[in-house]
């Protein structure tokens, strides 16, 4: 009996440690839409990022999308600035407002701005992954630049290039993040996206 006991013990012990290795903790910013001509947005940006430095144990910050209210580099590098005052290391989800190719800010040149700002911001292209703490995460991009608009378009190259990080993946605990969500509290035409149940078929 003794022996089953000290035998529990340990594979609970086990079982404890495992759990404890596929956790972790990250910080979630979405939508701060910040712009250079209205301060207050910066004063509360500045406010979040002292909140989210005094957070004990998380891994990453990740800002999902909208982080400019609209593509402008000028508030894009002020929003950088910002970002980098964070302690932990951050990532970034492109969101509707954040680019408009026509109007000088491509994705391409996003991803260069952010880079040349903050030397541990590395990505090159929107569709990314990282890993922290036996966790793999998937950053997979829906946006449009050429006609910018809030439903999500994720283009067949995409859901090609998730679905080979998904099986590449497939004995990991796998988190995907995006700008557009699958599911709303209230369904619209707006702020979704487009052919959902494709999108989901294709990850499932």
């Amino acid at each position: 009996m003794k022996k089953n006991l000290i035998i529990t013990f340990i594979i609970m012990l086990f079982m404890q440690c495992a759990v404890f290795a596929e956790t972790v903790k990250f910080i979630q910013v979405t939508d701060a839409h910040y712009r250079s001509d209205e301060p207050y947005r910066g004063k509360v940006l500045e406010a979040a990022i002292k909140t989210i430095n005094k957070e004990k144990g998380a891994s990453f910050v990740i800002f999902t999308g909208d982080n400019i209210d609209k593509p402008d580099e000028k508030a894009l590098k002020e929003f950088v600035h910002y970002a980098n005052k964070l302690k932990l290391p951050y990532y970034v989800v492109i969101g509707n407002h954040d680019v408009y190719k026509n109007g000088g800010l491509s994705k391409v040149r996003y991803l260069e701005v952010i880079r040349a700002n903050n030397i541990r911001f590395w990505q090159r292209k929107p569709n990314y992954v990282f890993k922290k703490n036996g966790f793999v995460f998937i950053v997979a991009d829906g946006a449009k630049e050429v006609i910018p608009g809030a439903v999500g378009y994720f283009k067949e190259d995409t859901m090609k290039w998730l679905a080979k990080q998904l099986n590449k993946y497939k004995r990991r605990n796998v988190v995907i993040f995006q700008h557009y969500p699958l599911m709303m509290a209230k369904e619209q035409r707006s702020h979704r996206v487009f052919n959902r149940d494709c999108w989901i078929s294709r990850i499932m």
